[in-house]
């Protein structure tokens, strides 16, 4: 059992039939888990989902458009046709791990092996764990890069609720997680439920994320224009030549934690993150041997990290954005 047991957050309770996975889950380092019924999402997520794609606020993310039934849907083909129950779990990340002062200029939730693949390992446990129980279910795993509304499935299984900076908050971890899906079929409902309000649901008057926004891209509570969001453009441009107003803007290698590290709901942290073990590449990293040195020689440095899920030639382009940033003395969005 990890430390984390006694904190973990639990919709109400689904019944002796579910009654497993909360000691499940703690096990594995969640700190929050839920279940829902797999059924279209509710109404106003469709439509705030369709609205945002329509005004574009999606940027060069066309998969998002092109898998927008998909996210409506988890009895999509796409996902799971038969699918019964969305469980939706919660990792925390803090300040992630690392050893070298380079991950410094790393968004706190990409420190360290990939969120992706350690998500997703600790939740093929969970899915052996469901399926020794219901032996005739049949399940899929998703997290963050997969088709699937994740805040929003996060917020009907009442692990959480969606923040003015977008960002699921959890009861005391706040936005400080990582989400993940297992979405099963052959299993039995969930208890019908009424899943209580978080206290900070609509987070009150508070408006601290909105305001700290280096970009303005929070430009309405809950609504994100990734047009203007700095962790679009580090990540998950493609070949797009950087904004002026954007590129100076630009202060970190990948990532911004500017809303996020803001938000007061955070009140405790901790990391179920694992650390990332370099092999065959130098122990420690500059930012200014990123800029300038050979691809071949410091790739495998970021080979198992979510840095190698962004194009080398961007992670060069902010290492000298972010190293301009540093001589003219402007603050960090990490």
């Amino acid at each position: 059992m990890t430390k984390h047991a006694e904190n973990i957050v639990v919709s109400p309770p689904d019944g002796e039939n579910w009654s497993f996975l909360p000691k499940a889950a703690a096990a594995l380092g969640f700190v929050a888990i839920g279940t829902t019924p797999a059924a279209p999402i509710p109404t106003p997520a469709a439509l705030s989902l369709a609205a945002w794609l329509r005004l574009g606020m999606h940027a060069g993310m066309d998969f998002m458009l092109r898998t927008q039934p998909q996210r409506e849907d988890p009895r999509h083909p796409g996902i799971l046709p038969d699918a019964d129950v969305v469980i939706v779990v919660a990792l925390p990340y803090g300040d992630g791990t690392m050893k070298d002062p380079i991950w410094y200029h790393v968004a706190r939730h990409a420190r360290g092996v990939d969120y992706h693949v350690t998500v997703k390992e600790k939740l093929r446990y969970l899915a052996a764990v469901v399926q020794s129980r219901f032996p005739e279910c049949r399940c899929r795993i998703f997290t963050d890069s997969a088709p699937v509304a994740e805040r929003t499935w996060a917020a009907a299984a009442g692990i959480g609720s969606i923040g003015k900076s977008g960002a699921l908050l959890v009861p005391k971890f706040g936005p400080k997680v990582v989400l993940g899906e297992l979405v099963a079929s052959h299993v039995p409902l969930p208890t019908a439920q009424s899943v209580p309000k978080a206290p900070f649901s609509d987070c009150g008057t508070c408006t601290s994320c909105m305001d700290a926004c280096p970009t303005g891209a929070i430009i309405a509570p809950g609504v994100v224009d990734s047009s203007r969001c700095l962790s679009y453009w580090t990540i998950e441009r493609k070949d797009t030549p950087l904004p002026r107003e954007i590129a100076t803007h630009i202060s970190s290698l990948f990532g911004c934690d500017t809303c996020t590290e803001i938000c007061p709901c955070a009140t405790e942290t901790g990391s179920s993150l694992s650390p990332l073990e370099s092999k065959g590449a130098p122990r420690r990293i500059e930012l200014s041997t990123l800029a300038d040195d050979d691809t071949r020689v410091l790739k495998p440095y970021f080979d198992n990290s979510a840095l190698s899920r962004a194009p080398w030639d961007n992670l060069r382009e902010n290492a000298k954005l972010t190293l301009r940033s540093l001589e003219k003395g402007i603050k960090s969005c990490i």
